[in-house]
């Protein structure tokens, strides 16, 4: 019978303190880590120029027939 009760409390317990501990913040799970840029952010063109190259070289590595992009 004792521990019958002792359950119960357990049980008690837990679900008490699980409805403590919840948050109601919108968004994606994350670590802790800085938040990234938004879309309306923009990288200076000389970056950006840079960045496509790249974005085409590795996916002529991976494949896929793309040629380097063009200014503008």
């Amino acid at each position: 019978m004792v521990t019958r009760r002792m359950m119960s409390a357990a049980v008690l317990l837990v679900l008490v303190t699980a409805g403590c501990g919840a948050k109601d913040e919108p968004g994606v799970a994350s670590v802790g880590g800085p938040r990234p840029a938004t879309a309306g952010t923009s990288a200076p063109a000389g970056d950006r120029e840079e960045q496509l190259r790249q974005f085409a070289q590795c996916m002529r590595d991976h494949g896929v027939d793309m040629p380097d992009p063009q200014p503008g």
